[in-house]
């Protein structure tokens, strides 16, 4: 579980799904524990967190998945809240035949997808 200290206020707020980040054993994750994430991915999770906007983003080389309330509502029972810190290819191996090839043209600096 992840304490609210001072180290960790990138965490704050976000409603349901900012309590389930905090709560999430991300020490078990290719991520690890919140205080040793780069500055790039607090500054994703700051702003996912405090946006009504609904947000996914895929992090690092397995693509683990961090989302927020408004994303959270997109997503059924299947899928949330099981899908939070798990490997992108793996939450979405249903759909990863088309999505997958999307996400690769993003990494490779190929251009952005909008869905």
């Amino acid at each position: 579980m992840v304490s609210d200290d001072g180290s960790l206020g990138f965490l704050a707020g976000g409603g349901d799904m900012g309590a389930r980040i905090r709560a999430h054993a991300w020490a078990d994750t290719p991520l690890a524990h919140p205080r040793g994430w780069p500055q790039a991915l607090r500054t994703t999770v700051r702003v996912l967190l405090s946006t009504g906007h609904p947000t996914m983003i895929f992090w690092g080389p397995e693509l683990i998945c961090i989302y927020n309330d408004a994303f959270s509502r997109s997503l059924g029972p299947e899928k949330h809240p099981v899908i939070l810190g798990m490997p992108g290819r793996r939450a979405w191996a249903e759909v990863w035949p088309l999505v997958g090839g999307q996400i690769e043209q993003v990494l490779r600096g190929d251009g952005a997808i909008w869905l």
